[in-house]
């Protein structure tokens, strides 16, 4: 059984990067701060580590979290695709129609000990209070319970997520010459500038579209996406779980 516990709020000045034997980027983080509100929609910490400053103990570890903007996801159609550069060719979108235009794209740092980690990575549609969190189903998935202990996701080879539009990605697949440049232009140029010791992203641009991409946890695995609804039951949230938090455990 996975085990998680709040432990309450603390005061930062912003995310820290650290040195390592890589190049670190010179920019400033842009920390997301928010207005904290009381969080009673389970899995609490799918919204609470986008809060700057929460920490929480599991295994008797500490985890403190850092969220972070990354860019804006421009949305053209509604379908929007969670998958790993290696088999976004054949992505196919989540069946839910997500709202249209440009979204903030955040990530949460989880600090753990010495080591940085991308727990979640989510589109922000709106900055309304999450009433309910659904698994994210692709067309002809059946609905499970958020706590079953099968989910569906994608799998990752390289270390390395991502967010695109299902007509960005079709923009992107459908030009030959363009695809066999995306390797190095999205997922090693564009990180490059956005790198830290053990995580870095990009938001890369082209043909008047883009996609977002980072890291994933602690790197290659099973990752699974989750719809937060508001109150009205619209959608304002879409998450991505990168396996750093047992939030199993809050139930």
């Amino acid at each position: 059984m996975r085990t998680l516990l709040l432990l309450g709020w603390i005061g930062l000045a912003g995310c820290e990067s650290r040195n390592g034997e890589y190049p670190i980027s010179k920019e400033k983080l842009d920390t997301v701060r928010h207005n904290v509100y009381p969080v009673s929609v389970r899995p609490l910490i799918f919204e609470t580590a986008f809060f700057e400053g929460t920490t929480l103990t599991q295994h008797s570890t500490r985890l403190r979290f850092c969220p972070i903007h990354i860019g804006d996801l421009q949305v053209t159609t509604g379908k929007v695709i969670a998958d790993c550069p290696v088999t976004v060719k054949d992505g196919v979108p989540f069946l839910a129609d997500f709202p249209v235009g440009a979204f903030p794209v955040q990530l949460a740092i989880a600090t753990i000990k010495t080591d940085e980690r991308v727990a979640f990575s989510r589109i922000l549609f709106s900055p309304a209070p999450v009433a309910r969190w659904e698994m994210a189903l692709l067309r002809g998935q059946k609905p499970l319970p958020l706590y079953d202990t099968s989910y569906y996701g994608y799998g990752v080879d390289g270390g390395i997520g991502l967010f695109i539009d299902s007509a960005a990605n079709a923009v992107m697949q459908a030009d030959d010459k363009l695809d066999s440049a995306m390797t190095d232009s999205m997922f090693i140029y564009s990180m490059k500038v956005h790198t830290r010791d053990t995580w870095d992203y990009g938001v890369y641009r082209f043909k008047g579209q883009n996609v977002a991409v980072f890291s994933t946890g602690w790197g290659d695995g099973f990752y699974g996406s989750y719809i937060g609804y508001d109150a009205e039951g619209k959608i304002c949230r879409l998450l991505t779980d990168f396996g750093v938090v047992d939030w199993q455990g809050e139930k």
